[in-house]
């Protein structure tokens, strides 16, 4: 099993610089890409599972009343930057 390592930039907030992640996913998970025109690249692998997520509960006039959670089935999404992107294709191109 290998691990595919990439950056991911989380945008700071109220002038606070960007910070800069490296995180992996397993190669061996990789289902499906999809290239974007700017040469970034979605990556879906093959992890379905569930989570709860909050909605909210309405009334009949549609008013929020409060929240309950609900199970939703997921996939991992994972997008790659152009440079991170062109790495994986050439590594998987082999």
């Amino acid at each position: 099993m290998a691990q595919f390592f990439y950056k991911r930039i989380v945008k700071g907030q109220d002038g606070s610089p960007d910070t800069e992640l490296r995180d992996s996913f397993e190669m061996s998970k990789v289902i499906r890409t999809l290239e974007w025109e700017s040469g970034k690249r979605l990556v879906l692998l093959d992890d379905i599972h569930t989570r709860k997520e909050q909605v909210p509960i309405l009334n009949k006039k549609g008013a929020e009343t409060g929240y309950k959670n609900q199970d939703i089935t997921v996939q991992s999404e994972i997008y790659l930057e152009s440079d991170d992107a062109l790495r994986f294709v050439e590594m998987f191109s082999k």
